[in-house]
């Protein structure tokens, strides 16, 4: 997942792709959210009018997505909603 907000921490607007959905979650090829990391809690707003309530960084390793699969990249973010995602794999 491209950490947009490296760019721009302001930023409230992106533009991104799809990669896994599942029940509440879902991985995107970027992301503006900046995940819990090192005691700092992750942001919170909404896609496609969806709330995101939680984000979850994982890296460096396999991961394995909320629907089983493994990610093989870098590292993921995985964004949970507070309801189950609406959201399809590949739509931007």
């Amino acid at each position: 997942t491209e950490q947009l907000y490296h760019d721009d921490p302001y930023g409230t607007t992106a533009t991104a792709t799809v990669l896994s959905v599942s029940g509440h979650h879902a991985v995107l090829d970027r992301s503006i959210f900046y995940a819990e990391s090192g005691g700092q809690v992750a942001d919170q707003g909404t896609i496609d009018g969806a709330r995101v309530i939680d984000v979850q960084k994982a890296g460096g390793r396999p991961f394995q997505l909320p629907n089983g699969e493994v990610a093989t990249i870098e590292s993921v973010f995985c964004h949970e909603f507070a309801e189950p995602c609406a959201l399809t794999v590949g739509q931007q």
